[in-house]
């Protein structure tokens, strides 16, 4: 018997049937008798430590751009940075948490539309499986008995839809089960020896996945694997209120224990009520706790929880997003950008005269499993610092105008909120964003904020100068007859008040515009070498967690300003900041040069500035088919990859 298993039998053997329960959710309480302090597990670390208070750390690009490296050995470099990093915010914390993180996300990507595609590693199960592997070694380190983090791959298995995940099941053969789904999961157990596994949302043949026989007969059976396992977060509790697949907290608990989850990702009070009443009805025996919780110590005792003086502790603080990780940062976003077409344009001289435009050009967006980085280097802010002042130029791709109603009353934000103004020079002007599917968001130019719907007095307000939350209620609809609608598409009109809101009948609203965008950068397009035009997607708006996508155009606005640079200067270069493949038919026959990126990395300018003046070379390689038409595509809850003519 090993030390560590030593250790952990040493202390189950002490632990009383109480203790036991107020370990069973990732809310995990000190028993202070036994040395074992109070420990929250989870997090995310999909390209980076995110910390949601704020604090700063590393960011990459998005999975799907670490995928496009190809390269095991670079995302092994990745993952020993986010291990560090996670280590020092350990230490930060008091050593209450950090050091069990929810990454990498190994789901298939066999649909583009799902609307979570930027968290995985492409549609190839070798592929996705040899990455995971490189990332993995890297957050946990060479040494099976010491460890600096623990990586959890997710979500097992057959997870690629939002749509009805927390209530539907997928139905998968086991051809494609054993071939494809599982095949992906397979080396992050039996080569990279993972630590800990989340379980799916949805159920697989109509048994939902933290209840799936393939958790012990697969991945602790075939793949040996000794950690511990969660489920998604609230999946207790969806399995009774959602799925109905148990009418109790406890027979869907003692089940899911059974089945081989170790630790329920849900309310401390809902998760140890339901044991407690499991093993009052005989559903569930002591000996099933005591497996789950001996799961979930030895990895806490591999991570060092029960040791003094413990290999990873040293670790240099200054690490924690500093300048050596920001290089490492810089060459995966550099080894992730694909070339897709180049017919000579590239590279560029810091001689000729640039023009840069387009929405994603000047901005940083984040993900929801994105942190906050020490620094956001955009495209423009790159190209500024090398090129001349007077060889380069940067125009907004964003309409200005005003809002008007049909009787000719403007719209001011007075007070913070949005309504008809008393004198018609008196009003408030907006940025227009085109999210694609008649989809906008308007940002005050003063302030720099968004309206977004206020869920307490449903009137439009100005918000944040981010859009960043669970839902975006910052998104207007628009209907053919210039109405429009809420982000949950209730109708927009005039309230009682004179405000702008949710209303019964929608008001027609006019956007008068005042600036025209595209008139402006054709305008500089005439006397440029060069045009760089920077389009892609929003990575929180039409398609996002909860939100598959309805396609996978480019926004309508987006494609008309590169036709009209291509008009007046053909030397064009389209560079796309997305989450998906894109439908481009129109870019990819006419425009000399196109580059992808995907979102996330607080270096991409850099990197995109070194692809351009070939300081770098653009590597990267796809790991996802990009459709002409996805409209061809069966339904997104089609899982069978086998079929086709």
């Amino acid at each position: 018997m090993s030390s560590i298993e030593e250790k952990v039998t040493e202390l189950v053997d002490q632990l009383t049937t109480e203790e036991k329960i107020s370990l069973m959710s990732t809310s995990q309480s000190e028993i202070k008798r036994l040395g074992i302090q109070e420990y929250h597990v989870g997090g995310e670390a999909a390209h980076g430590v995110v910390d949601r208070s704020g604090g700063k750390t590393t960011s990459f690009p998005q999975p799907l751009g670490l995928s496009q490296t190809w390269n095991p050995d670079l995302l092994k470099e990745a993952g020993t940075a986010i291990g560090e990093e996670a280590r020092i915010l350990y230490h930060q914390s008091g050593k209450s948490s950090w050091l069990t993180l929810w990454a990498p996300t190994i789901d298939m990507e066999r649909d583009p539309r799902w609307g979570r595609n930027e968290e995985a590693y492409g549609e190839d199960p070798y592929l996705t499986g040899q990455l995971s592997v490189g990332l993995i070694k890297g957050m946990q380190g060479e040494k099976e008995e010491a460890i600096p983090l623990a990586a959890a791959p997710k979500h097992f298995f057959g997870n690629n839809n939002e749509i009805g995940r927390e209530n539907t099941s997928n139905s998968i053969d086991p051809r494609n089960r054993e071939e494809y789904y599982l095949k992906a999961f397979e080396p992050a157990f039996t080569k990279a020896k993972a630590q800990s596994m989340m379980t799916a949302y949805n159920g697989i043949n109509g048994v939902p996945a933290m209840q799936t026989e393939e958790i012990e007969k697969t991945v602790r059976g075939k793949w040996e694997m000794d950690g511990f396992i969660v489920c998604d977060g609230g999946a207790l509790s969806l399995n009774v209120d959602s799925y109905h697949y148990y009418d109790t907290y406890e027979e869907a608990l003692a089940d899911a224990l059974k089945k081989g989850i170790d630790c329920f990702v849900d309310d401390k009070t809902l998760v140890e009520t339901a044991a407690r009443k499991a093993l009052e009805k005989a559903l569930i025996s002591e000996d099933d706790l005591t497996r789950a919780i001996r799961n979930s110590l030895r990895v806490r005792a591999r991570l060092g929880h029960f040791s003094s003086d413990f290999i990873y502790d040293d670790v240099d603080h200054t690490l924690l997003a500093g300048d050596k990780h920001a290089a490492l940062a810089e060459k995966v976003t550099e080894e992730q950008i694909v070339l897709l077409k180049n017919d000579g344009l590239l590279p560029l001289s810091t001689d000729d005269k640039v023009l840069l435009t387009g929405p994603l050009a000047d901005v940083f967006l984040r993900d929801w499993y994105g942190g906050y980085p020490p620094h956001e280097i955009t495209i423009k802010k790159a190209l500024e610092s090398t090129i001349q002042a007077d060889r380069f130029s940067f125009t907004p791709s964003h309409d200005k105008g005003y809002f008007e109603t049909v009787e000719g009353d403007k719209l001011i934000v007075d007070q913070n909120e949005l309504k008809i103004s008393e004198h018609l020079d008196d009003y408030s002007t907006f940025e227009i964003e085109d999210c694609l599917f008649e989809s906008y968001t308007f940002k005050e130019t003063d302030s720099e904020r968004y309206l977004q719907l206020n869920e307490e007095s449903q009137t439009f307000q100005l918000n944040k100068k981010e859009i960043y939350d669970w839902f975006v209620k910052e998104k207007w609809i628009r209907t053919d007859d210039d109405k429009w609608l809420t982000w949950n598409e209730k109708p927009v009109g005039i309230t009682s008040d004179k405000k702008v809101g949710s209303v019964l009948t929608s008001d027609p609203l006019l956007f008068v515009k005042e600036w025209d965008a595209i008139d402006q950068a054709v305008d500089k397009a005439k006397s440029a070498d060069v045009c760089i035009a920077v389009i892609g997607n929003h990575p929180l708006i039409n398609g996002s967690e909860t939100e598959d996508r309805a396609g996978m155009t480019i926004p309508a606005q987006q494609l008309k300003m590169v036709q009209a640079l291509y008009e007046v200067n053909p030397n064009v270069v389209v560079i796309i900041v997305g989450s998906y493949p894109f439908e481009m038919e129109w870019i990819k026959e006419h425009i000399p040069t196109i580059l992808f990126t995907t979102h996330g990395s607080q270096e991409l300018g850099n990197a995109i500035k070194n692809v351009l003046y070939h300081q770098s070379v653009p590597s990267g390689k796809l790991s996802q088919t990009w459709y002409q038409d996805v409209t061809k595509l069966p339904a997104i809850t089609e899982y069978d990859v086998m079929k086709g003519k």
